[in-house]
């Protein structure tokens, strides 16, 4: 995370340490009043978790509403509210401390709360600004998109690398794995990978950066494809952000969907070619009358037929040199 401005007040206290203290006062609060119904803040069950964060959730809406009648909200009448500022500020405080005791109650400490914030906040803003600017690059003459594992980032090197981490084993290729490994235990080590940030740890491809560095100098926009589950494991897409921006990573906008071949054909009509390293995905983006490359770095057999459309590479200087990108060594 980039540092962040700190402001202080007219104490000397940085806003940033007020309001941790506040979150720990709050702490303070929910561990004595769980105490007292002889639970510990600091290991509650799942299943009693699950009802307290309902028994909030109600608390906080019931809250909600109470800010609501300090103000004027009803569209069909004439309300005799006289507007009291302090008034509505308490209320959203209520609200404020139903909140923070939810994020207790899953042991999400000051710390957390902080950093967790502001990789939303990434997330929000990129999805933001791309809203805006998609329309625009679909205007743009030259336009390539490019997939994120196995053509950015070394997959599924990093993958077989944490099952055999967790297994204590040595497969030496990710189908060995799937052979050897029964079917619900992988399942459980894929979604342990993708709950715990893994992904940000993966090594980015030899000479990647420089690619789309090359592609920008040349005029191109990039959109980053992926078919990473997002919208099943929330914190995949900020843990993208994060190590895009952390390995130098030039690009436009970024896309999740596990259609992705699909997805960018119907937000960017005008893609001047794609580069992926799924034969399956490639295929239909070709049948499809775009250019694909399929990357295949370590030049392995293709297992399957490849559309007329799509170009095995086995370099990213080899696509520079077929589009023609001037003086990428």
């Amino acid at each position: 995370m980039e540092s962040r401005d700190k402001d202080t007040t007219s104490s000397g206290v940085s806003s940033e340490r007020l309001m941790v203290d506040a979150y720990k006062n709050q702490y303070e609060f929910n561990r004595k009043f769980l105490a007292k119904q002889g639970l510990d803040i600091d290991s509650l069950p799942s299943d009693k978790v699950a009802i307290l964060l309902k028994d909030y959730i109600l608390h906080l809406i019931k809250e909600s509403t109470e800010v609501l009648d300090t103000i004027k909200f009803k569209m069909h009448r004439k309300e005799d509210v006289e507007f009291i500022r302090s008034n509505t500020i308490e209320e959203l405080i209520d609200c404020q401390k139903f909140l923070w005791g939810m994020f207790q109650l899953l042991g999400v400490d000051d710390e957390q709360l902080i950093e967790e914030y502001w990789r939303k906040t990434e997330v929000v803003e990129q999805r933001w600004k791309q809203e805006h600017e998609l329309k625009e690059l679909a205007k743009c003459e030259k336009v390539c998109a490019i997939d994120l594992d196995g053509v950015l980032g070394q997959y599924p090197d990093h993958w077989l690398s944490f099952i055999n981490s967790r297994l204590c084993t040595k497969y030496e290729t990710l189908e060995d794995a799937k052979v050897e490994v029964d079917v619900l235990r992988y399942s459980q080590l894929k979604s342990e990978y993708r709950q715990t940030g893994e992904k940000k740890h993966i090594k980015p491809m030899h000479g990647a950066q420089r690619f789309l560095t090359d592609l920008k100098d040349d005029g191109y926009k990039i959109v980053i494809l992926t078919a990473r589950p997002y919208k099943k494991y929330y914190r995949i897409f900020a843990d993208t952000l994060s190590w895009l921006k952390e390995w130098g990573f030039e690009y436009d906008a970024i896309m999740f969907d596990e259609q992705k071949n699909m997805k960018i054909l119907n937000e960017i009509p005008n893609l001047k070619f794609m580069v992926e390293d799924n034969l399956r995905f490639a295929n239909s983006v070709a049948a499809a009358g775009y250019k694909c490359y399929l990357f295949n770095p370590m030049n392995r057999p293709v297992n399957g037929k490849l559309h007329k459309n799509v170009y095995v590479a086995t370099g990213f200087g080899h696509i520079l040199d077929e589009q023609g990108v001037a003086n990428w060594q």
